[in-house]
């Protein structure tokens, strides 16, 4: 196998393994209602998927409609790993590095 080849290899499995990462940290948003968790949206997770909770900082900075732009700009960069778009995270620090 040459570098090239290699390369574009370990690329396609950092991928795979950079989109089993970012499924995961995908949001739900839940409130507690009756000391149950209560979904706000339906989901696609399969039945008996164990989530691990964060409670959410009331406190951060976002309002709703730079909320929705962090999420739309998390949903296009997505979008981009899944066409094959994406940079290896050490190619990257590799670049930044260099300056």
């Amino acid at each position: 196998m040459d570098a090239k080849t290699r390369t574009s290899t370990q690329a396609r499995y950092s991928l795979r393994g950079l989109r089993a990462t970012l499924t995961m940290m995908s949001t739900i948003r839940a409130r507690v209602r009756n000391g149950r968790l209560i979904v706000d949206e339906p989901t696609s997770l399969p039945e008996g998927t164990e989530l691990d909770l964060v409670v959410d900082d009331a406190d951060d900075s976002l309002d709703e409609a730079e909320r929705a732009a962090l999420d739309a700009a998390i949903t296009r960069a997505w979008a981009s790993v899944q066409a094959g778009e994406g940079r290896l995270a050490a190619e990257v620090l590799a670049d930044l590095a260099k300056h």
